[in-house]
C-alpha cells in the first residue's frame, strides 16, 4: 500500500476526465481486475510505502515510483518482453483504481525505488520518462 505523494496527469487521464469514460469499465466487468463502475484515474505517480508483505523488497517509509502496466511476468509474452500482451495485463488508473487517490494498492513488482537525492517532482516523471526511453518498468 502506498500513500501517494505526487501524481501526474497524462493525455489519457485528461481524455477520460473530459470526454470519457472510454477506456475503463463502467458498464462491464473488467476480465482481469473485476472492476466495474467509477474509476480513480492516475497511472503516473510516486508514493511512500505504508504497508508491505513481510518478505517484500520495500519497507514502510521507502519512496517509490510506480509503473502503470501490471503483467504476470511469467507467461510466454512476458518472457519475450512483450508484457503489454500478457493475458492478465491491466493498467493502474484505467482498469483498477490509480494514483489520484490518497492511498493506492500496487503490486510490488511494478515499483522502483526513488533515490534520496531526487525531488518528488522529478520522481513523478519516472514512469512517463521510462516509457519514452523504451525502458521496461517491471522488476523481475
Amino acid at each position: 500500500m502506498l500513500r501517494v505523494l505526487r501524481s501526474g496527469v497524462c493525455g489519457t487521464d485528461a481524455t477520460e476526465w473530459s470526454s470519457g469514460p472510454k477506456t475503463f469499465p463502467v458498464n462491464r466487468i473488467h476480465p482481469v481486475t473485476s472492476h466495474t463502475g467509477p474509476m480513480i484515474l492516475g497511472h503516473e505517480f510516486v508514493g511512500e510505502v505504508v504497508e508491505t508483505d513481510a518478505d517484500g523488497r520495500f519497507t514502510a517509509g521507502d519512496v517509490v515510483a510506480s509503473g502503470a502496466g501490471v503483467s504476470c511476468g511469467v507467461c510466454r509474452r512476458c518472457r519475450e518482453g512483450r508484457t503489454n500482451l500478457c493475458d492478465v495485463y491491466y493498467t493502474l488508473g484505467l482498469n483498477v483504481g490509480g494514483g489520484m487517490a490518497e492511498y493506492v494498492s500496487v503490486p510490488e513488482r511494478v515499483l522502483v525505488p526513488v533515490p534520496e537525492a531526487m525531488s518528488l517532482d522529478r520522481a513523478g516523471l519516472a514512469q512517463p520518462m521510462a516509457r519514452l526511453a523504451g525502458a521496461a518498468f517491471v522488476v523481475p
